[in-house]
């Protein structure tokens, strides 16, 4: 995985392709400087109204985190907007999901951009300020810019994984066929794999592919290539995969038939939820979620607990107070709502002062967390953590409760021998 610091790299570089390129003002520079601390991951960007907005799976808005440029918007104005304070479906058009590794930089220009607009009083377009950011990101992303800059850097924008060799030699002792495919160029790959796993780091993938376009490749029927190890892509149809040889473009149609594996057998880990996660192509799927050990150690922290069982206990004081009073200005039911919004705020500043959680709202999962749940069939903070288990481990989904059901807990019994 990579260091907090790319997401810096990301930004500098695609701000610097804003000025340069695409002719934006040069007071932007002085003014917008990447913050790591003011998004999240799985926010949604109102392409007509400019606002980024964080959403539950029911497509409600959290009105404490709603941004035009870098403020908060009122809830008045909110209110004006969305009436609803819900996505309404002729809405849904105007989102773009921001999920990916370039989420937070991409988040913080397009907010630091509107916000010099809005500051000089420049009239803006903000699905143009969308499209400029996205135009930039892929530049730096498809240039080159970014892997020079890594490889030229590599210990400081790659994090190392001291167990991850363990855990390949594991499931290759196990049995299993293991295979890396990136969209990464080859230089760029085997770079940041000789950083991570050593100069030998190939033997512990029987396929290797390189350039593979995701999420083209799920959908593609465009055909395997050998690619030598001077760069040069040679012309021969792939017939079979050896250990050793690197592979370019492929799909994954093509990877099941030459690999002699059935697609429901594949399991295939990735970090972005839009293009390593394609249910079309028959491959199970695991998703890598780095702010999960963030969030997980936040949650068993006793002043976190401590603040939930106090918004749980303001929230069945206030459905039963609701019970028997006249209406919502009851003064005690209005004080009881006052309370539970501050230690609501205080809930989401543990997590991010603006956003709260990346995987809940104050009520319910977020949009990003029901995309997680619905399309990967398991998802953790590094691959590592399945060294934890049996390789012969199977995961089985606890049983979900529908409102209406009774939710019995069950415990083991432990017995003396």
């Amino acid at each position: 995985s990579y260091s907090p610091k790319l997401s810096t790299l990301i930004y500098t570089k695609a701000l610097e392709y804003m000025l340069a390129q695409l002719r934006y003002p040069l007071g932007l520079s002085i003014d917008a400087e990447f913050d790591p601390t003011f998004a999240i991951r799985g926010l949604h960007f109102d392409m007509k109204r400019g606002n980024l907005l964080k959403l539950d799976h029911f497509g409600n808005i959290q009105t404490d985190s709603v941004f035009y440029g870098r403020r908060p918007l009122p809830v008045d104005k909110i209110v004006q907007q969305y009436p609803s304070l819900t996505i309404q479906k002729k809405q849904e058009e105007n989102l773009r999901s921001l999920s990916d590794l370039y989420c937070l930089p991409e988040a913080c220009l397009i907010c630091d951009t509107i916000q010099y607009f809005v500051d000089h009083q420049i009239n803006f377009d903000p699905a143009y300020v969308f499209e400029d950011v996205m135009k930039a990101i892929v530049y730096v992303h498809q240039s080159g810019v970014l892997h020079k800059e890594v490889q030229e850097n590599i210990a400081e924008y790659v994090s190392p994984h001291h167990d991850l060799g363990l855990f390949l030699e594991r499931l290759a002792c196990s049995g299993k066929k293991v295979f890396l495919a990136t969209n990464s160029p080859w230089s760029f790959a085997n770079k940041g794999m000789k950083f991570i796993l050593g100069t030998d780091w190939m033997k512990y993938f029987d396929v290797i592919m390189t350039s593979a376009h995701k999420p083209n490749f799920f959908e593609s029927q465009r055909p395997f290539r050998v690619l030598d190890r001077e760069g040069r892509v040679k012309w021969e149809r792939v017939q079979g995969f050896r250990k050793g040889e690197v592979y370019v473009d492929g799909n994954a149609a093509e990877f099941s038939r030459i690999a002699g594996v059935r697609p429901s057998k594949v399991l295939y880990f990735g970090d972005n939820v839009h293009s390593d996660v394609v249910p079309s192509s028959g491959w199970k799927s695991g998703l890598i979620i780095n702010e999960l050990e963030k969030e997980i150690d936040i949650q068993n922290s006793t002043a976190y607990r401590h603040r939930l069982a106090v918004v749980m206990q303001l929230d069945w004081h206030i459905r039963q107070l609701r019970m028997v009073t006249a209406g919502e200005q009851d003064p005690v039911l209005q004080l009881l709502l006052k309370h539970r919004t501050v230690f609501r705020g205080l809930l989401k500043a543990f997590f991010n002062k603006n956003f709260g959680s990346v995987f809940r709202t104050h009520k319910n999962a977020t949009l990003f967390a029901f995309y997680l749940q619905r399309y990967a069939n398991v998802y953790t903070s590094k691959v590592e953590n399945f060294l934890q288990y049996p390789s012969h481990y199977v995961f089985d989904a606890p049983r979900s409760f529908l409102p209406h059901e009774p939710k019995l807990q069950y415990y083991a019994a432990r017995t003396k021998a």
